[in-house]
């Protein structure tokens, strides 16, 4: 046997198993798949649905019987039950009873040491035996969970998994159907103070639908180690699939969500019982007289699948090219201090300097570009540009004698739009963008606030980290928040609105979710992508720019990814404001200029910590950004 490398140190109780499979002839990731059942005579139909479903393809899929695995198996199932009537209902170390094998003599089961119990603490139980005494042994890449009534439609299954779950990866990916605990009106419990210490006042209530969800092996040793810590585990009490949610939330370091639409799922599920007995065994894996709906909407091919022959970027490969509109105006002296204390910051004597530049002045070494972004037309009363043919539609041509005082800088990008803030500013840049990706071949862009203070050393070391160049992955970055928490100070029928205008892609479940203008920065994939959704936004139907663009990108074709940071992760601080708090600020900016550019106080011997690299080993991220 050829050992299988696996690049996680995973903690696991040892156990007299063959060594690791060899992965090469693998197509895809392996996932280890826990369907939840019971030993219940009217769930036999569905049990053997199921294995009549899995077992026709005995070359990608394999029951988890066996301490060997065949080398090319990718998708390994078993029925997760719990079988100890007098047991508790979860379990911390002794996972299993000692009968190994189903009531009907089936070696395709995991018979939990717990007593049979829905939506209490069997997920917990299922993931911490996962994680503890599998993951390492067969070398899963991921562990899933779903339920009885769920059949994969397995074509749609193999290509979501080898299109968006890369093998053997230290990324931290849970994946799902999401929804909102507030909105579905789900008991929540404790969770403001739970997730208070990682996100702040900024509550994220989501959760994946039981239905089906999966967790990378990455993140899932961080959700195992947390279980313990979550108020309502063993207390009889607990609502398993938003817990093991907000447990993955709540774990140290950024989450990584892939969100799926209705449109997404790679599953049919609440198909009647006489609908068990005939299955096709094509690859659509449906019953008979089930219509398929199409798979994931079609990725459009990378915009940059490698510099061409003429190109004059010279970036490292490992390094990603990003523009950053930092939103001013011309008529505040506050914002003309803000202009020059960036640039002071850009400009600065540290070991990031060469790798930043102007929009203006791109060279072919530059890694983040800048420009300050200001409505310039006063003479007009057009606060938005949606489409244009080409990115000198979007920008004022005439001059701007108000803006003589930095002129000579030609750092900034002037819209032929008035100057105005939530009537059509933000669209406006994000439409403009989308005109010069390729021009400039952009990897990201990003938007942020002009009294944002930016943390260099960790904007550079999280895009080599998190953020690959030329990728055709939909993500969108940010410090999330849900609309939900607010929505008594919202206009009467807001909430209602954006529930209308999303629900052609998620059905019944509504996200609530957007990121905070603040800072939040998309993929040049999702940038272009969300055009089409630009042009024909119907109006008037949230107040709020930012969160107009959150629900421009979830509701773009395609499968989204939400980079969740928390509080402690972020690489930019949004605490004071130049004009109310002025001393904070500047002891602030001040302190962390000092500190990028390695200058130490009087007397002091100074060494400036660098951003901590995730590694396979840990995925924490480290970034001194406290006052």
């Amino acid at each position: 046997v050829v050992l299988e490398p696996f690049p996680l140190s995973v903690d696991t109780a040892p156990i007299d198993v063959p060594q690791l499979l060899n992965v090469q002839r693998r197509q895809g990731p392996r996932v280890l798949l826990g369907i939840f059942a019971t030993e219940r005579e009217e769930e036999n139909a569905y049990w053997q649905a199921q294995r009549r479903l899995l077992q026709a393809h005995p070359d990608r899929i394999c029951p988890l019987s066996s301490a060997i695995l065949p080398s090319s198996c990718e998708l390994v199932y078993t029925f997760v039950v719990g079988a100890n009537a007098a047991g508790p209902t979860t379990q911390k170390s002794d996972f299993l009873v000692n009968q190994t094998t189903s009531k009907t003599g089936n070696m395709d089961v995991t018979r939990l040491n717990i007593v049979e119990n829905t939506m209490v603490d069997k997920s917990q139980t299922w993931f911490s035996y996962a994680h503890h005494h599998l993951v390492q042994v067969h070398g899963f890449d991921y562990v899933a969970k779903c339920n009885l009534d769920i059949f994969l439609r397995l074509d749609e299954w193999f290509d979501f998994a080898q299109q968006h779950l890369p093998m053997q990866t230290h990324r931290r990916i849970f994946a799902g159907m999401f929804a909102d605990a507030i909105s579905t009106k789900m008991r929540v419990m404790n969770l403001k103070e739970y997730l208070k210490p990682k996100y702040a006042r900024h509550y994220l209530y989501w959760y994946a639908l039981g239905q089906f969800y999966l967790f990378s092996a990455s993140i899932l040793r961080d959700v195992v180690a947390e279980i313990p810590n979550y108020p309502g585990t063993g207390n009889g009490r607990n609502q398993e699939d938003i817990a093991m949610s907000f447990i993955a939330m709540k774990t140290p370091g950024v989450v990584e969500l892939l969100v799926l639409a209705e449109k997404d799922r790679f599953w049919s599920q609440g198909l009647p019982e006489p609908a068990l007995g005939n299955f096709s065994h094509r690859d659509t894996a449906l019953p008979v007289g089930v219509t398929s709906s199409s798979f994931i909407a079609p990725v459009t091919s990378p915009l940059i699948k490698e510099s061409p022959s003429n190109s004059s970027r010279r970036v490292p490969p490992n390094r990603p090219r990003i523009l950053m509109g930092i939103f001013s105006t011309m008529s505040s002296r506050t914002d003309a201090r803000y202009r020059s204390l960036f640039r002071e910051l850009f400009q600065a004597n540290h070991p990031y300097r060469d790798r930043i530049c102007p929009l203006s002045n791109v060279h072919d070494s530059c890694e983040l570009i800048y420009t300050f972004v200001l409505g310039a037309n006063p003479n007009t009363t057009t606060t938005e540009i949606r489409t244009g043919p080409d990115a000198e539609s979007f920008l004022f041509q005439g001059s701007v004698a108000a803006f003589a005082e930095d002129a000579a800088e030609g750092d900034y990008t002037f819209l032929n739009i008035r100057e105005n803030m939530d009537e059509g500013k933000t669209p406006t840049w994000w439409a403009f963008v989308s005109h010069i990706l390729q021009k400039y071949e952009l990897d990201y862009a990003a938007k942020c606030d002009s009294d944002t203070i930016l943390l260099l050393d960790g904007l550079f070391g999280f895009a080599e980290t998190y953020l690959p160049p030329k990728t055709h992955r939909r993500i969108l970055l940010g410090k999330f928040s849900d609309s939900m928490l607010y929505q008594n100070l919202l206009p009467s029928g807001q909430v209602d609105r954006q529930r209308k205008y999303l629900e052609g892609k998620f059905g019944s479940h509504t996200l609530h979710w957007f990121a905070q203008g603040q800072f939040y920065l998309l993929s040049a994939q999702l940038i272009q992508d969300i055009q089409v959704e630009i042009a024909n936004f119907p109006g008037f139907v949230v107040n709020f720019e930012d969160q107009v663009l959150s629900m421009m990108a979830l509701k773009s074709a395609g499968l989204i990814e939400l980079l969740v940071l928390a509080e402690s992760e972020h690489f930019w601080l949004h605490k004071f404001k130049l004009s109310r708090q002025r001393h904070k600020f500047k002891a602030a900016w001040e302190e962390k200029l000092r500190q990028i550019t390695g200058t130490p106080r009087e007397g002091e011997v100074f060494a400036p910590t660098p951003f901590a690299i995730t590694t396979a080993n840990s995925t924490t991220v480290e970034m001194s950004n406290s006052i």
